[in-house]
């Protein structure tokens, strides 16, 4: 029996809830498609370790912000309620004081909006732009493909990135719920646990970015799916055994694994299949939202009706799923690209014109 109390009464506004949601929603969604395409159009082959740092960035947020909640979180405290000459032992949680994480998370968007403004500033009122440009390099990628085969492309890279990042987005997302109501753990240990996915999964993205200068995307995107369904399959047997140490070791890696496909994923399409312009970095993350947006409701469900089992159930089937779209594009490719013509994208630098200056001949007496 559990009783829940001190919730303030502002927090039960759900339609505020849900407007303001949208609203960060949607501007952290233009953010990180403007930043994944610009990433790959700027600096190419060359920008694969800072695609790795950049969403590295992400996972770093991501263990700090459980910190930052678990002190606002209600405690959970057991006490004795007697009842005539019964005694029943009573879950009570204290006051949830959740309003001051979003507070402190609002200071650092502020923050990290700054710099943004100032390049801004300096570009669309100041006049002053910086001509960023890489070398370019010889791309494998097709020609140009035919428009059958270029939808049939987009629609599996697309339900690719859907599978992968629903996987992602739930598993960090009940986590701590899935602690709670199947491994009977309390809400703070709980939490830990979220912190400790979230930091594997931020340093296996510093990883990447020394690994990528070494193997080619379509490399990691195999060796890691791999490794991420037999995490998942780990993680799955250490949980219906109950085997504690167990658990502890394979909820991070999870997060380990996850950590390089999504920009493997962004870098693997730029090389070896098409260019990545803002269209396609939009249906990409389109994709990744729809995703992230259906399967919760889907696992929630499951585990609510069902089982809480049912997490791990899901997220595994969801791994295989990824892995063989990944398998089809990749055969795909390699069909087409032994009959197909590759491209070759070269940058053409015009450099400023030099300031003409007069000339003055003098006549030798």
């Amino acid at each position: 029996m559990a009783v829940f109390t001190g919730f303030q009464p502002w927090c039960r506004s759900y339609p505020l809830m849900l407007a303001l949601r949208f609203l960060s929603g949607l501007g952290g969604g233009g953010l990180d498609t403007g930043a994944n395409a610009d990433m790959v159009s700027i600096w190419d082959e060359e920008g694969r370790p800072y695609m790795q740092a950049m969403h590295a960035s992400f996972g770093a947020g991501g263990i700090v912000a459980p910190l930052v909640i678990e002190p606002f979180l209600s405690e959970k405290i057991l006490e004795n309620v007697t009842n005539g000459n019964t005694s029943e032992l009573v879950t009570v949680y204290g006051e949830t004081n959740i309003h001051s994480a979003f507070l402190i998370s609002l200071a650092v968007i502020l923050t990290g909006a700054l710099p943004f403004f100032y390049m801004y500033f300096r570009i669309c009122c100041c006049g002053i732009s910086h001509k960023m440009a890489a070398k370019k390099i010889d791309h494998k990628r097709p020609a140009k493909l035919p428009v059958g085969l270029k939808i049939a492309l987009c629609i599996l890279l697309c339900a690719c990135m859907m599978s992968y990042c629903a996987v992602e987005d739930t598993f960090a997302g009940f986590l701590a719920t899935f602690c709670v109501d199947y491994l009977q753990w309390d809400k703070s240990t709980s939490s830990y646990a979220t912190s400790l996915y979230w930091g594997a999964f931020t340093v296996g993205r510093f990883t990447g970015i020394i690994l990528i200068r070494f193997l080619r995307p379509v490399q990691l995107l195999c060796g890691y799916l791999i490794c991420l369904i037999l995490a998942f399959i780990g993680l799955f047997i250490a949980s219906i055994t109950m085997t504690e140490p167990a658990v502890w070791v394979f909820i991070p890696a999870p997060g380990f694994f996850m950590s390089v496909i999504f920009p493997c994923i962004f870098t693997w399409t730029e090389e070896s299949i098409l260019e990545v312009t803002g269209k396609i970095s939009s249906m990409f993350l389109i994709s990744a939202s729809t995703g992230t947006l259906l399967n919760p409701l889907f696992v929630g469900y499951l585990m609510k009706n069902i089982a809480p089992i049912s997490f791990l159930y899901v997220l595994l089937v969801e791994s295989f799923l990824c892995f063989s779209l990944f398998i089809v594009i990749y055969c795909l490719l390699k069909v087409y690209i032994k009959t197909g013509s590759r491209s070759q994208t070269f940058e053409i630098v015009i450099p400023p014109p030099e300031e003409m200056t007069t000339l003055s001949v003098q006549e030798n007496p």
